[in-house]
Parts: C-alpha cells; structure tokens; sequence
C-alpha cells in the first residue's frame, strides 16, 4: 500500500499524528491548544485565538476523524460584553475570523463528515458560532441519523 494512504487510513484513528503530517505539510506549527486534550479524545478550540493559515489542518484533520469523544468550537468575542459597565473601553473589537463565510463553510463541511464517520463522538459543542440557519438545518439532519451522538 502507498505509504500516504497508509498514513491517512491510520490518521483517522489518530488525531494529532495526523493533524502533526498535515501541519508539517502546510509549513504550520501544531497548536498547542488543539493537541492538549486530544490523548483524553477531546478537541476544544477557542476559535477566537486561532489564525487563518492555522484553520486548514484542523478542517482535514478533523474531516477524516473516527476517534474523537469530544469537539467543542468556542467563541468569546460578544460573551464579555456587559451593557452596564462603568469602564468604558475605546479599542475596536477584533473579528473573529469565524465572519469570513469560507471558514465557516469549511468548519460546517469537517463537522458533518466527522459526524457521518465517527461513531465515537458523543458530544458536538458550538458555542456563540455564527453559522447560517442551512448550515445548522444541515447539522442537525446529520447528527439525527448518527446513532452515537447524545442528543
């Protein structure tokens, strides 16, 4: 068998060893923040720290996973906002780079794969993402006929 193959077949088992080939791949350094809980089969992003170039591996990575328990993906942009605050602060809030529709796109195309493929996860968290009402339609379809995913 090609060595390629090989690797991509044992790479869904085994999140961060792929995710470690795709960034070498891409000239990106793996995140710290990806690979942290991934022996637990956890995978909980903070979306708002995450950069663009750094977006690609995790959606292949996370495209062809069968092993993963647990994928969050969090974003704290508008959670610390507080009408009532005393302190008022004149910086402009930086976007998160979730408003760009590709990424979103992407990110609701790895998780319904992950979904089709995966009969390990059981926990699929999106947290202040703003995906479309399509994309979420699609989602749940998806996750309705995944047997594994608690619901």
């Amino acid at each position: 068998m090609i060595p390629s193959v090989k690797e991509r077949q044992r790479g869904a088992y085994d999140f961060k060893t792929f995710y470690e080939g795709v960034c070498a791949l891409h000239n990106v350094a793996p995140l710290q923040s990806i690979t942290c809980h991934l022996a637990e089969g956890i995978l909980d992003v903070n979306v708002d720290r995450i950069r663009a170039s750094d977006w690609d591996p995790i959606f292949k990575s996370l495209r062809i996973n069968k092993n993963l328990n647990f994928v969050a993906f969090r974003s704290f942009i508008n959670a610390n906002d507080e009408s009532g605050s005393s302190f008022t602060a004149y910086r402009r809030p930086t976007p998160s780079l979730l408003a760009s529709a590709t990424v979103k796109r992407s990110l609701c195309r790895a998780l319904r794969s992950t979904l089709r493929l995966s009969s390990a996860l059981t926990l699929l968290e999106l947290q202040n993402i703003p995906i479309s009402v399509a994309e979420v339609i699609v989602l749940c379809e998806v996750s309705s006929r995944c047997h594994c995913i608690q619901l």
